[in-house]
């Protein structure tokens, strides 16, 4: 009876470093080293509260400011502003949180929920060609939003309360591009006891979310405890990468290139804002 526990209890070892192993092989964040970036721009003053970096068709970098209703393009080589356009008629009152683009329209979200459809009219701005309340509001605290082309849904993570009187998860809901609606109970949620019982992680609070068209991995970015956590295609958690906190003292956004360069970006927190890039292994 002894030798079979023995032997039940070494299938069972290695059963589960066969699944840590093959998650493992699934993960796109393993292929990096988050303690050695490759580059980091500092930004201009303007991007001192940056919430998100987006990459348009042409493959032009426009950086957003949360206190500000604008965006601005940037000079990968130096991080500096050379363009600014307004997102709305009215920049001053707009408090956009992410950004995204599908198709020829840029999409944005603010805080409460409400997702902006941003037509570009000339070299000068933008305009809110469509404007589509949720049934979100301020408790659910939106911060990112990303696009997922292969489903044509745009994804929107929640830093504050889930929904529906869910405990202990953070939620993200889909929002159909061809009903425009916002699904009526979150499709994915990210379960908090598991990411500390996997990785350690104690303060997961998500500031944005990216969909790697690689893959179809989701990468969930958290500024509180800053790290990264990665669920699969089928939403499953396979990977978490804790960052050093005196690196990213702030990290609000997180985008990655058609060449698989993943770019964190920090907001000032007593030092500056800047962008950091990390190239695979």
């Amino acid at each position: 009876m002894k030798s079979k526990n023995i032997l039940f209890a070494f299938l069972i070892f290695v059963l589960s470093a066969s699944i840590l192993n093959a998650q493992k092989n699934q993960s796109f964040l393993s292929k990096y080293d988050f303690t050695k970036s490759n580059q980091i721009l500092k930004l201009d003053k303007e991007l001192d509260n940056i919430s998100d970096l987006v990459i348009d068709m042409n493959g032009k970098y426009y950086a957003k400011n949360y206190e500000a209703g604008k965006l601005f393009e940037l000079d990968m080589k130096t991080g500096k502003i050379i363009n600014s356009f307004n997102l709305s008629n009215e920049p001053a009152k707009e408090k956009f949180k992410g950004i995204t683009i599908a198709d020829k329209y840029f999409y944005s979200v603010n805080n409460t929920g409400e997702i902006f459809q941003l037509k570009k009219t000339s070299d000068k701005g933008f305009i809110v060609h469509q404007k589509y309340a949720t049934k979100l509001n301020h408790k659910n605290e939106v911060e990112g939003i990303t696009y997922n082309p292969k489903e044509d849904k745009l994804l929107v993570v929640c830093k504050g309360e889930p929904g529906f009187a869910l405990k202990e998860v953070k939620a993200i809901y889909l929002f159909d591009l061809k009903s425009n609606k916002l699904e009526n109970f979150p499709s994915i949620m990210i379960h908090l006891s598991e990411i500390k019982k996997q990785f350690g992680l104690t303060d997961f609070s998500p500031s944005d979310i990216e969909y790697n068209t690689a893959n179809g991995n989701l990468l969930i970015l958290s500024s509180k405890d800053p790290a990264i956590i990665e669920l699969s295609p089928r939403r499953k958690l396979i990977d978490c990468i804790k960052l050093d906190k005196n690196i990213h003292w702030n990290p609000e956004s997180i985008t990655v290139t058609k060449d698989d360069t993943i770019i964190i970006s920090d907001k000032v927190d007593k030092k500056f804002s800047k962008l950091t890039f990390y190239n695979k292994k």
